[in-house]
């Protein structure tokens, strides 16, 4: 079996990166975080529904590309190498997820296409999101509350809603805390405990797939400016110390980029019951929380003194680290599922 890129999604990935680094360089998602500032890039929002990302898991018919969760960790990859800003994983990937699972045709045909476009965005509320602050909570054109075996799509604006920003340790994005009355429509099918699971599987994968383009970057920043840094009369990255961190964070990241690509492969092919995908999706999760946060850390002690200060991008990169580890499941509580897991099959 051949488990490499096929040419259009190393076409994606590219394309993905380029556009990125166009829409969303280090300046813009620093402009961000001054008051007054939209909640995320609209520029980057444009060109992600421009390019069909926004549509990567949308079927064709409805305004989307019709691809899978691989293509869509080519373009999470791109957004998390840059710190990028956008509902990107709530509202392209887990919103459009659970229209699937149960929206009922017409339902679909309503808001994927705005979704597609980059005109709706869509926040899903779960059980376990209840009072947790939401990213980009206060963005949302339309939520999907989890209520007693059912999705309900409620219009914020047509309900009493009280949405409160929230200040969090990462200032690349925008959280809230949504306190919102359950008023609205109820999607057609029901969200069973397996539709649940898929759903959370498809959440953590998609974050273990950002959390891999940040952990990429910042691996690659420490490696740069190894050998730009001179001590002795020579560049820092010649040291024993430092050579063989750098090493090891290289094979942690190989590493923790299997399980990634593994998740999502699953999510696409997987078995009938799913549960294959949700085991891939946590051990991605669990991997990738403790790679990205040590080379986050690792890559601050490389820079020296420096590192630790506002004006270098190294903070910013274990700082979403940190948030992404407790999004959608802390690597604690997906590592317990997953002994839970192997206690069941003992």
């Amino acid at each position: 079996m051949d488990f490499a890129f096929s040419d259009d999604q190393r076409l994606i990935r590219q394309s993905a990166e380029e556009l990125v680094r166009r829409l969303s360089p280090m300046d813009r998602v620093r402009a961000l975080f001054e008051p007054g500032a939209p909640d995320y890039c609209p520029e980057l929002w444009r060109g992600l529904a421009q390019a069909g990302f926004l549509g990567t898991l949308i079927p064709e018919d409805l305004g989307g590309t019709g691809l899978g969760m691989v293509e869509m960790g080519c373009v999470l990859e791109a957004l998390g190498g840059a710190l990028a800003s956008g509902p990107y994983i709530s509202s392209a990937v887990i919103g459009v997820e659970a229209l699937r699972l149960s929206g009922s045709s017409e339902q679909q045909r309503r808001w994927l296409p705005g979704i597609a476009k980059g005109e709706l965005v869509l926040c899903p509320l779960l059980a376990a999101d209840k009072g947790a602050p939401l990213a980009y909570g206060a963005s949302a054109d339309l939520f999907l509350i989890q209520s007693h075996g059912s999705l309900v799509a409620v219009d914020p604006n047509l309900t009493d809603a009280a949405i409160t920003p929230f200040d969090a340790l990462d200032p690349t994005r925008r959280f809230a805390v949504v306190d919102i009355e359950l008023e609205g429509e109820a999607l057609a099918k029901p969200f069973a405990t397996a539709d649940a699971e898929r759903l959370r599987a498809v959440a953590a994968a998609a974050t273990a797939a950002e959390m891999l383009g940040g952990a990429t970057r910042a691996h690659q920043m420490a490696s740069d400016y190894a050998k730009e840094r001179h001590q002795f009369g020579a560049p820092i990255g010649s040291f024993q110390a430092i050579k063989h961190l750098l090493a090891d964070q290289a094979v942690a990241l190989e590493g923790a980029r299997s399980a990634v690509q593994a998740a999502l492969w699953a999510l696409d092919h997987g078995d009938e019951d799913a549960s294959g995908a949700v085991t891939a999706a946590s051990i991605a999760k669990v991997a990738m929380s403790e790679t990205a946060l040590r080379i986050g850390v690792e890559n601050i002690q490389v820079h020296g003194g420096m590192g630790f200060t506002a004006e270098v991008d190294a903070h910013l990169y274990l700082k979403r680290a940190q948030m992404d580890e407790m999004a959608h499941g802390g690597a604690e509580e997906h590592a317990a599922f997953l002994a839970q897991r192997l206690e069941d099959l003992g």
